[in-house]
Formats: structure tokens, sequence, C-alpha cells
């Protein structure tokens, strides 16, 4: 998507290099939070734009993850001295999802287990006509399969029954897949600064139905247990986050899974309807 110039990124690395993970959560609710009124694009690819350092124009690259603003900017500016936003100064092609805090009447059943898991209140509304998908079920649901084919084009689905046999409490840390998912990426940004995270993880894995399993690709472990699958272009969480590393990681997965194309007919709505918003404050 093309961005004009004096739009802000927030590189996501920089966030974690200057903040502490619980201040880094509350940076990202702030942004969701914001994405009701302005537009909040998600980088999917890391690429080079052109910013302004000391007046002289600088190449500089930005990672998967890190965040583009473009309206009302005097909202995150406050932000920008301690994270070092890049401000650009030339129009510029980024590969960008954008981020839907709308789920559908259905996934508003799972935003107290979402809040829950975090120790956030996610602002995620629900509409009726513009939305993305959040789903929660038990392991062997008899509706565990109509739930993973919601979310194969985009959203979340949560494990999340307390009954549900837990590993001990685990300090541990985390393998990624052998995979280009942009979440491993995000993953590899964040194990830079903490590479030790405390979890609880689900002992029975093997959840996904047969008929479903050529759309799954597991891409974060702990030993050999998958803790995120990818499904389709939907993600599945098999852990409870503990700590505020694990939390911080939750709520990028979140961000990410409950972002749309903006090339797809639902992103492009979307924007339509946020661009429209946004005029009118």
């Amino acid at each position: 998507m093309r961005f004009t110039e004096n739009c802000i990124v927030i590189p996501l690395e920089n966030v974690f290099t200057t903040m502490s993970f619980d201040e880094a959560l509350h940076l990202f609710v702030e942004l969701i939070s914001l994405s009701k009124k302005i537009p909040l694009f998600i980088a999917m690819k890391p690429c080079i734009v052109t910013t302004s350092i000391r007046n002289i124009k600088r190449r500089i690259g930005i990672s998967i993850g890190s965040m583009v603003i473009c309206n009302n900017l005097d909202v995150v500016e406050k932000h920008c001295n301690r994270v070092n936003c890049i401000r650009l100064v030339e129009p510029e092609w980024i590969d960008v999802n954008i981020f839907c805090p709308y789920i559908d009447r259905e996934g508003s059943t799972c935003i107290e287990i979402l809040n829950k898991m975090l120790n956030l209140s996610l602002p995620l509304i629900v509409r009726n006509d513009i939305y993305t998908y959040l789903r929660c079920t038990e392991a062997h649901n008899k509706d565990l399969e109509s739930r993973l084919r919601d979310i194969v084009e985009s959203g979340l689905l949560l494990y999340y029954i307390d009954r549900a046999p837990y590993m001990d409490r685990l300090r541990c840390s985390i393998t990624p897949a052998p995979s280009t998912h942009p979440l491993i990426a995000i993953h590899r940004i964040l194990s830079t600064i903490s590479g030790i995270v405390e979890l609880k993880v689900y002992l029975d894995t093997d959840r996904i139905p047969k008929r479903l399993r050529p759309l799954s690709e597991p891409l974060l472990y702990v030993g050999r247990i998958p803790l995120v699958y990818a499904i389709g272009k939907g993600i599945v969480l098999n852990y409870s986050p503990i700590c505020s590393v694990s939390r911080v990681l939750t709520l990028l997965i979140t961000i990410y899974a409950l972002s749309l194309n903006t090339t797809t007919p639902r992103g492009q709505a979307l924007l339509r309807y946020v661009y429209k918003t946004s005029v009118q404050l």
C-alpha cells in the first residue's frame, strides 16, 4: 500500500528496546483503541523507507509487525520521543494489513476470555457488517471444525478451558518452526529482548481435524508441543500466557490475527469506513 510523507512508523524492535513489557502492553492497547477512529496498519514484510535524521535523508529498515499511522498524528507523537518513531519524508510502498477492532456477534462471547488471558481490557466492538473472527472452544468441542473453518480467511481461535489437562507452569524458551510466516519474525524480535517466557500449555495437542490439516502449520513450539498454529490465514493458540513477556507475545499475535489484508473486500470496506470516521473527527 502506498503511504505519503509524514506518516509515522512505530518500529516494533524500538518498542521493546525502550519500554518495559508492561509499558509495551499498554501502548499496544492504546493503539488498538485508536484504530476505531484512525487506520492502524501492520507491516507484513520488512522494507526500507526514507526518513530524515538531523535534516539529512536516510534510508532505514523497518521490521515485520511495525505499525504505521497517517491520521491524527498528534495522538501518537507523544510516544515518539521515547520509541524513536520513523517519519516518512517520501512516499513509500509498504506491504501492510489493517487492524480490525470489530468482531462478529458470535465472537463477543470470547472477549472476556481473551481479556482474562491478557489481564487487559481490549476495546473490541461487535459489528454486523465489518468484522473479523474471534473464536474460543474446548479441545474436543463438536463445533471445533466449524470454528476452525471460520478463521481460515482471518481470525483467532483460543483454547481456554480451565479443566483441560495442563502441563505444569513452564519457564521456558519458545522454538520457532522453519517458516517464513510473519509471526516467526515477530517472535524473533521479541526473543532477542527476552528469550524466556512463562506460560501454561495444553497437554493434548492433536486437535486439528484431519480434513483441515493440509491448511495447518505449527509455528511456535515448546519442545515438541506446538503453541501456535496457522490454519489458513487464521491463528490458533494452544497456551495461556502467565508473565508479561508471554502476554506481549499473545497480544502481538492477536493484533496480527485480527488484521485484514487491505486488498480483500473486507479490508477495503474497513479502510473506507475508518477513513470516513477519521475525516469526521
